[in-house]
Formats: structure tokens, C-alpha cells, sequence
């Protein structure tokens, strides 16, 4: 299943994040919400930022539920986000060509474990685990 990295609104993103963990493509998940599988494809390109309600009821139709809860800040996504923005272009372009690098192997099914290459994911191959 594809689906894209990143999202221009929350409800997207949920909603995205969702269907691959409910295994189901956008027309499935219209299908079982009740909506348009147009519905589904503006929310998560961002021309749509329904209510809660909606990504609740959307969400409940593949028997997942929405929880929010209030953290303490963490500042990470942050900080990263201002360094990447202040690396020059090329030293960008190494980083976004790595980041696809490990997008695709992790879509594959193989996992990256630090730099020691890559590692089967748990359940097929526990024995190096």
C-alpha cells in the first residue's frame, strides 16, 4: 500500500496512518465508512480538515478509535525541522536521499537496525534479534 510522508493537515495524516494499519486502501475505507472514496482522498491531501467527529466515525468503521491526550512538550520534531532548513542544499539532498532509502526498505519489509545493516523484521527471522 502507498501512502505519502507527509501530510498537509492532521486529519491526513491520521487517516492515512489508519489505513495502513487497518491494511485497507481509500476506496475500502469509504466503502466501510459510508463516505466517498473522494472524501477520503481530499482529507488526506489536505483539501478537506473535517471535525473529529467525522475522523472518529471514519475510523471506527475499521475498528480503530481516535485517543488524545495532553504531553508534556517535547521539542524534537522542532529542532529537526530548524536544523534540516539550515543545511545547505546539497547536504539536503544526501539526507532526503537516505530518508527515501530507508522509506523503501522499511515498505519492503526490511527493517534498519543502527549501522550494522539491515535486519529481518521480528517474526521472521528472530534469531539475530
Amino acid at each position: 500500500m502507498r501512502v505519502q510522508t507527509k501530510y498537509a493537515t492532521t486529519a491526513g495524516g491520521i487517516l492515512a496512518s489508519a489505513r495502513v494499519t487497518a491494511d485497507v486502501s481509500q476506496r475500502e475505507l469509504a466503502k466501510r465508512a459510508g463516505v466517498a472514496q473522494s472524501t477520503i482522498a481530499r482529507i488526506e491531501s489536505g483539501a478537506s480538515d473535517p471535525g473529529l467527529e467525522t475522523i472518529a466515525k471514519i475510523l471506527a468503521s475499521v475498528g480503530l478509535e481516535l485517543r488524545i491526550h495532553v504531553e508534556t512538550l517535547d521539542n524534537h520534531d522542532r529542532y529537526l525541522e530548524t536544523y534540516y532548513s539550515e543545511l545547505d542544499e546539497a547536504t539536503r539532498a544526501r539526507f532526503d536521499a537516505e530518508h527515501q532509502r530507508q522509506i523503501e526498505m522499511f515498505a519492503s519489509g526490511v527493517l534498519l537496525k543502527d549501522d550494522h545493516g539491515p535486519r529481518a523484521p521480528r517474526g521472521k527471522d528472530n534469531s539475530s534479534l
